[in-house]
């Protein structure tokens, strides 16, 4: 992928992970039970977490790639870019911890949704796939493909 596709994703994914969260959440709005009240929270933190981490490892490594193709020495780069693209919190490799926190917050906030659609009578189907797509970054690692789209997607269809 080139570096302007790649910028160009993250921009539009920064702000769909927090219309991400937002819409789930906005599911069990008239909910005041603790499954919801418990979505709402793991879906604030999910926001968070993959806001930043994506602006991070997405942009700001992007950005860095720009400007060392750009600077005509792009090897004197390396450093800065490896400083954040490795970096434990809010690196892209080694499992950085706002991508673990992010991702587990996303699964709770959509079990927690589908909990408290079902207890409201909401049909089981569609709650399931709400459940279950909370959970697809567990075997497709990552918000690329497939993990993200799959996940994004079951989402949205639910």
């Amino acid at each position: 992928m080139n570096v302007h596709t790649w910028l160009t994703v993250h921009y539009i994914q920064v702000p769909l992970f927090a219309l991400s969260a937002f819409s789930v959440a906005a599911l069990v709005d008239t909910q005041t039970g603790v499954s919801a009240q418990l979505c709402r929270m793991a879906l604030f933190v999910f926001a968070l977490c993959f806001v930043v981490f994506d602006t991070a490892a997405g942009l700001v490594v992007g950005s860095l790639v720009e400007a060392a193709h750009a600077s005509g020495t792009p090897a004197a780069w390396q450093a800065p870019i490896n400083a954040v693209w490795t970096h434990p919190i809010l690196g892209g490799t080694n499992h950085p911890l706002l991508a673990l926190i992010g991702r587990m917050a996303l699964s709770i906030g959509t079990a927690s949704a589908a909990v408290s659609l079902y207890c409201a009578g909401r049909p089981w189907r569609p709650v399931l796939l709400l459940a279950l797509s909370g959970c697809v970054m567990y075997v497709f690692p990552g918000h690329s493909w497939p993990g993200g789209p799959l996940t994004f997607g079951g989402i949205a269809v639910a």
